[in-house]
């Protein structure tokens, strides 16, 4: 696992440190949230606090009631123009991209991808979670059928080795990584099948990793319909 260099890292505190890169360190620092069941531990949801304390070339970061991998955390950076989670002995444990409400990456200490997000919900959440509220329901595509909650246990347990069957039930974008604003690379259309090797939760709901043909990317689970209708992009498929 590869160590942090002073080069690299630019969080030294002082007059050397570049203003831009200042600038970057402030507006990613805070209080940051996994709500990933796999990470939560002792009945809590897994916190993470990105300070602009300095610890040798590195910032302090603090993990509460965090697991797989994040319990490791003891300092933050930027290592090839990411946030980069490291260790207290600054090895780099997950590099991470995003915007400064979420951030995606990999974990590369327990291998499992990892969301974080701030505190307040987005635009869209709020608008997701006003419309599940008022229908007591998400709708299966364009249909008027509920989706049935026990499907989500079955998602979350999809891994590389025990692999998840699903069927589109809109066209989806399938992005690079599961943030709304990541770049799309391809475009499902309505009842396409594929095979989910990860499934991640975060505030706007499940987030399904998969590969169809030679193109693997993430599939957000939630969506809204004419702007007003919570409804899911894919459903378990039999086969």
């Amino acid at each position: 696992m590869k160590r942090v260099l002073l080069a690299m890292l630019l969080v030294a505190a002082g007059p050397a440190m570049s203003q831009s890169a200042a600038d970057y360190l402030q507006a990613f620092s805070g209080e940051w949230y996994s709500f990933d069941r796999a990470r939560a531990q002792n009945g809590g949801v897994c916190r993470v606090d990105l300070t602009t304390e300095p610890m040798g070339n590195a910032l302090v970061a603090k993990a509460e009631n965090c697991g797989a991998g994040m319990d490791l955390l003891g300092a933050w950076g930027i290592v090839d123009g990411q946030i980069a989670m490291l260790s207290d002995d600054q090895r780099v444990l997950a590099l991470m991209g995003g915007n400064q409400v979420r951030m995606t990456g990999d974990d590369l200490s327990s291998r499992r991808s990892l969301i974080l997000e701030r505190r307040q919900p987005s635009g869209f959440v709020v608008s997701l979670q006003q419309a599940i509220k008022s229908q007591n329901c998400l709708y299966i595509g364009y249909t008027a059928d509920c989706s049935n909650k026990e499907d989500v246990s079955p998602l979350l347990s999809a891994k590389t080795d025990a692999q998840v069957h699903l069927q589109t039930a809109t066209r989806v974008n399938l992005r690079e990584q599961p943030r709304r604003d990541a770049p799309v690379s391809l475009v499902l259309d309505r009842l396409t099948k594929a095979d989910a090797t990860e499934c991640l939760t975060a505030t706007d709901g499940i987030w399904c990793k998969v590969t169809v043909g030679e193109t693997s990317g993430w599939l957000a689970r939630n969506a809204i319909r004419q702007k007003k209708w919570a409804v899911t992009t894919f459903e378990l498929s039999g086969s």
